[in-house]
This record gives structure tokens, C-alpha cells and sequence, in this order.
């Protein structure tokens, strides 16, 4: 029989794994999204921007997508172009 307090640590660690799941999934998505939108404006992309967006940290991957919409070319997304600094 598992007592009480081991039944809410196993609670806690089950929400705690599924919160990272969700995390993680959300992530996969906002990089999904992003390189779409990417290839449907810009073309296939060159293989170290795909890299480099496959490596975003949440905070940059949000701002590169919003750059993703305005920017003039792949260089206003990821680099110091005219929409601003790097990711």
C-alpha cells in the first residue's frame, strides 16, 4: 500500500512531466510554424537557418516569428538586417 504523502509526490511528478510535454510540444510547433512560414515567404531554407531555428530558445523563437511576418528577407529575421538584432 502507498501512503498518502507518496501518492501526492507521484501526483506532483506527473504533472510536472506533463507540463514538460506540453512544453516541449508547443515548442515543436512554434518551430513548425516558423519555418512555413519562412519557406512560404523566402524559399527553401539554407541549412544553417534551419539549424539555427532548430536551436531558438523560446524567448528568440517568439520574436523571430514575429520578425517572420514583417521582415524584407532572411537576414531581418536572423540577423541585424533592418527589423532588428538576432534572434
Amino acid at each position: 500500500m502507498v501512503s498518502l504523502a507518496a501518492q501526492e509526490w507521484m501526483a506532483e511528478g506527473e504533472k510536472l512531466g506533463e507540463a514538460r510535454g506540453e512544453a516541449r510540444g508547443e515548442m515543436r510547433a512554434m518551430r513548425q510554424a516558423l519555418r512555413r512560414t519562412l519557406t512560404l515567404r523566402f524559399g527553401p531554407l539554407p541549412d544553417d537557418v534551419a539549424t539555427r531555428l532548430d536551436s531558438l530558445p523560446p524567448d528568440a523563437l517568439d520574436s523571430a516569428f514575429d520578425r517572420a511576418v514583417t521582415a524584407p528577407d532572411l537576414a531581418g529575421v536572423f540577423g541585424t538586417g533592418p527589423q532588428g538584432p538576432a534572434a
